[in-house]
């Protein structure tokens, strides 16, 4: 189990740029697939979100090239909200490492744009091929460890 989560977080880094703790995150079970944590963004709106978030204990928030990221250790959720300058601002991006009940690990995206319909169309295919191929990625790590 302590494999496929390192697997899963280690994708995490990888396609977001940021810096997880396998330790961290191995000491909880992630939240179900269907779960209302892995399925909703949370918020009314991406400023709320983000206000939120900075004053919540034990995440971490950093700067990646003027994106915000937060790394919600606890929650199994890496958050991503677009700069001032990006076509889609204000978005924020959800991605949560879920699990099931066989054990299988994947990564559920929900997200709120609050800018023209095509900036956000645009910005939710970019992180859903992202996260496409970072379940891929995860599954194939699955099956090579098992």
């Amino acid at each position: 189990m302590l494999r496929t989560l390192s697997a899963c977080i280690s994708l995490f880094v990888e396609f977001a740029g940021c810096v997880i703790s396998p330790q961290s995150i191995a000491d909880t079970k992630p939240p179900a697939p269907d779960s209302v944590q892995a399925t909703r963004f949370g918020y009314r709106t991406v400023q709320a979100a983000l206000s939120e978030l900075r004053t919540k204990s034990g995440v971490q928030i950093s700067d990646e090239k003027g994106w915000t990221i937060v790394d919600d250790k606890l929650e199994h959720t890496l958050w991503s909200f677009t700069p001032s300058t990006h076509p889609a601002y204000p978005a924020g991006i959800k991605q949560v490492i879920t699990q099931d009940a066989k054990g299988d690990i994947r990564v559920i995206m929900t997200a709120l744009c609050q800018a023209s319909r095509g900036a956000c169309d645009k910005l939710v295919e970019e992180f859903r091929g992202r996260t496409e191929r970072m379940a891929e990625q995860v599954r194939a790590r699955q099956r090579g460890g098992q």
